[in-house]
């Protein structure tokens, strides 16, 4: 298993990653898990509390985390760059509606939401009869995301 998040080609991983996503139920249900889990990792790592020495490095765990991601996104596509910060902004502003307005804590519903979210990627691919793609690189865990999105905008003229 390559762990290297050495930069690749983003038509390349793209490419890579639609062939072990082949089976039009498993796309169906990559398109709607994998931006909610994207947005589920966001939300939990918005809530691990900061400790109190770290509490001038503004934006917490998520937004800390957000750096070396975008910088990975940046790295491989301007336009990925672009979609998953707008992505993760959306992300953002959900969680502080939902921390405004929910009565439940937003970790909690994060947290059920990844385990059914991720159940529901287990059943696409053993529907599609293949393993996850980040068993095999986990650049794949961050390629996912520009994969759906890039599906959803082709029709729009966007193109990575």
């Amino acid at each position: 298993m390559s762990t290297s998040l050495a930069p690749r080609r983003l038509d390349f991983l793209l490419a890579a990653y639609e062939r072990d996503h082949r089976n039009p139920t498993n796309q169906l249900l990559h398109y709607i898990a994998v931006p909610l889990i994207y947005y589920c990792v966001v939300a939990l790592l918005g809530e691990i509390p900061v400790p109190r020495f770290l509490r001038s490095i503004p934006g917490g765990w998520a937004a800390n985390a957000a750096i070396p991601v975008s910088v990975y996104y940046l790295r491989r596509s301007v336009t990925a760059w672009i979609v998953m910060v707008l992505f993760t902004v959306l992300c953002v502003a959900v969680i502080n509606l939902m921390r405004a307005y929910l009565p439940v804590p937003v970790w909690a519903l994060a947290l059920v939401l990844l385990l059914a979210l991720t159940v529901v990627q287990y059943v696409g691919h053993r529907i599609e009869g293949k393993r996850p793609s980040f068993f095999a690189d986990l650049q794949f865990l961050l390629i996912g995301p520009v994969w759906v999105f890039a599906k959803l905008l082709r029709p729009l003229g966007v193109r990575y």
